[in-house]
């Protein structure tokens, strides 16, 4: 099994940084560090510099200040290990000085330009640019939202990651005739921060399922693994020779098996020489070192989804919306059926070594959402469960996992 590790953050805030662009980019992640100076305390230091790419040099420049000067609250340390096609990342966490403070972002890079957003604590924005002189940072928001934001406000904790990009092109590779799609080594943030969570009760999602989302929690990956590129199907179950109890819901050879328990999954994964994903590795297969809300973004995009208002309340063929797929290649990790996991449904932060990976007949983590449900049951960081003994219902399927070769 890929071996996953986590790397604590000081908050529950921190997201894995964007790049949906297949060319190379260097991005990271930092959060809001309100401190007991105001906008207009700073009003000499505005900057009216050009938008910039967040390059290495201006990581290492984050990284010279926060060494050189305690004091200042820009606590990035960089690294000079990142290659060309690599992201450069770091997860932070927000700290407020003064009691009920909240920090502006601007449209541009001074204090008198009109607020675009209001952050506070709980909050991660990824920085995307700088000005000349790098006392603002152009940053953008979980919802999409870009602005500027003073560079003494934001706090970076860790060390830059190098994580592969998305690529245009998955690498795909079949196993016994199932296709399966290579997820590479690298890190992710697990779990929603405050503002995602704020975002999804808006749409809906009860407070008690929100909650189990948190708190995020950076996951490292330190191999590559195999992923399914679909939910498996009717007649692949079939061809190996799967045993369910329950009967499949439909005999459409290509539409996914429903109504398999957890220990059914798990006996016809490892007949295939596989194994059920862990909730960490089905997550980053989703999502990945974006932190995407959907597998193909940040926005909802009901065409990308099997789900409850285009799919007749009945599961459809596995890759009926091409365009929903995961930067992995991965189809359907978000709606058309639910998914088990490998792992106990328990609180996060997540632990693989905590005993969650083991044997036992408690709740087993289900993931993506199914053709019954709405927009915010879709999202990659969702979280369910359902009893690993107790009889599989419709619109709860599965895909398979697997080592690579050392």
């Amino acid at each position: 099994t890929s071996t996953s590790t986590r790397q604590s953050t000081t908050a529950s805030s921190a997201t894995a940084t964007p790049s949906n662009s297949p060319s190379p980019t260097r991005t990271f992640t930092a959060t809001v560090d309100i401190a007991a100076t105001s906008d207009a305390a700073t009003a000499t230091q505005q900057a009216a510099g050009t938008r910039q790419s967040a390059t290495q040099n201006a990581v290492q420049t984050l990284a010279a200040r926060a060494t050189s000067d305690a004091s200042k609250t820009l606590a990035a340390r960089a690294t000079n290990s990142v290659g060309p096609t690599q992201t450069a990342q770091a997860i932070a966490a927000i700290q407020i000085a003064e009691t009920n403070r909240e920090v502006n972002v601007r449209g541009e890079p001074n204090t008198s330009a009109p607020i675009v957003a209001t952050l506070r604590q709980g909050t991660s924005v990824t920085i995307i640019g700088s000005n000349d002189d790098e006392t603002w940072f152009n940053v953008r928001l979980n919802n999409g939202t870009e602005g500027w934001i003073r560079a003494d406000l934001l706090t970076v904790f860790g060390p830059p990651t190098a994580t592969p990009s998305p690529t245009p092109e998955p690498q795909v590779e079949e196993f016994d005739g199932v296709p399966m799609v290579l997820v590479p080594a690298g890190c992710f943030v697990m779990g929603s921060d405050d503002t995602q969570l704020e975002e999804a009760i808006g749409m809906g999602l009860p407070q008690n399922i929100a909650d189990v989302e948190k708190p995020a929690e950076k996951i490292c990956f330190d191999a590559p693994f195999w992923i399914d590129q679909y939910e498996v199907t009717n007649g692949q179950f079939d061809q190996y020779n799967g045993q369910a109890a329950m009967p499949a819901v439909n005999d459409d050879a290509n539409k996914p098996r429903e109504q398999v328990s957890w220990y059914e999954a798990k006996a016809y994964c490892e007949q295939r020489g596989g194994r059920l994903p862990t909730e960490a590795e089905w997550e980053y297969a989703a999502r990945g070192p974006a932190g995407l809300i959907y597998p193909w973004g940040n926005e909802f995009e009901p065409d990308n989804v099997v789900f409850l208002d285009n799919s007749g309340k009945e599961a459809q063929p596995v890759g009926s919306r091409p365009d929903g797929v995961s930067w992995v290649g991965a189809y359907d990790m978000s709606g058309n059926v639910w998914e088990w996991t490998n792992s106990l449904f328990r609180e996060y932060p997540y632990d693989a070594a905590d005993g969650r990976e083991g044997e036992g007949e408690e709740n087993r983590s289900i993931r993506g959402g199914s053709y019954q449900d709405l927009d915010e049951f879709l999202r990659t960081s969702m979280r369910s469960f359902w009893i690993a003994s107790a009889d599989a219902y419709p619109s709860l399927g599965f895909r398979c996992a697997r080592d690579t070769e050392e």
